[in-house]
């Protein structure tokens, strides 16, 4: 497993969200107190992970469900539904 390309806050993250994966409540309260982030930069940290080679290496299924996540979440060009 290669990580050497992750920052030590990004390994983290990645931990952080395998641990979480299944947390609905309290998951803003587990992630500040684990990781002293926000939600919104927690998820921008994952975010921006997508697609990043070292990420997906060290936590692939995290890395797919956020991706598909992402993917569901895209406006669809109304025009494109003809």
């Amino acid at each position: 497993m290669c990580t050497g390309g992750l920052t030590s806050l990004q390994r983290d993250v990645l931990r952080c969200e395998m641990e979480l994966q299944n947390l609905r409540q309290g998951r803003s309260r587990a992630i500040r107190d684990r990781l002293g982030l926000s939600a919104v930069r927690y998820e921008q940290i994952l975010r921006s992970l997508v697609g990043v080679p070292d990420a997906v290496a060290f936590a692939p299924d995290v890395m797919h469900r956020v991706e598909r996540r992402l993917h569901s979440q895209e406006p669809r060009d109304p025009r494109a539904q003809k």
